[in-house]
């Protein structure tokens, strides 16, 4: 099932975040992965993997989102036509600052150098669009103060929105839209 054609090198894929920290965190996979995916699109230079494409090669290889290591997100990228994959990670511990990185897997599942960020939990939103300006850097691109401002400029109302939009997502990926709907109609209200 090989891509026809190598991996193109400005084809990116964001692989669902690994969430360490409680369980009402877990959404979060999925929305940071979408936001970070959305966050690179505003720099046009790459072209990204859309995270329904990407859900559905994940369940056709019975691949869990959270066992993902730098073989099989470089196999993915693969399948893609991604020659690079983002692999990020957020830890909420309960009682300490919130970690946020990220690491860049190539075509041969090499890992270029990770980064990460801290911050409080209220600075989630913050901490994700400096790794999204770094992950841009990473990937060999300079980012012009417009591209920049863009991608801060792209936030959520709120964290509650935020987890409402990612538990959407996850319904969505599970086939149930009545649930996902009813997601939406949460952020609404919260909004």
């Amino acid at each position: 099932e090989e891509a026809l054609g190598p991996p193109d090198p400005q084809t990116v894929g964001v692989l669902p975040f690994l969430v360490d920290g409680d369980s009402i965190y877990q959404p979060l996979r999925l929305g940071l992965a979408n936001m970070l995916t959305t966050d690179l699109a505003l720099v046009r230079q790459f072209r990204m993997v859309e995270r329904v494409q990407l859900s559905a090669l994940l369940e056709e290889l019975r691949l869990p989102s959270d066992l993902v290591d730098p073989s099989t997100a470089a196999q993915t990228g693969r399948l893609l036509g991604a020659a690079r994959m983002v692999l990020g990670t957020v830890s909420i511990p309960s009682e300490d600052r919130t970690r946020m990185s990220s690491s860049i897997v190539v075509g041969s599942g090499e890992i270029l150098e990770p980064f990460q960020e801290t911050g409080d939990l209220s600075d989630l939103f913050d901490l994700e669009k400096e790794l999204a300006i770094r992950t841009a850097e990473s990937l060999g691109y300079q980012l012009t103060e417009a591209e920049i401002q863009r991608i801060r400029q792209n936030v959520p109302a709120n964290l509650a929105s935020f987890l409402s939009f990612s538990r959407g997502l996850m319904a969505e990926d599970a086939g149930d839209f009545e649930a996902a709907e009813q997601q939406k109609l949460a952020i609404i209200q919260r909004a």
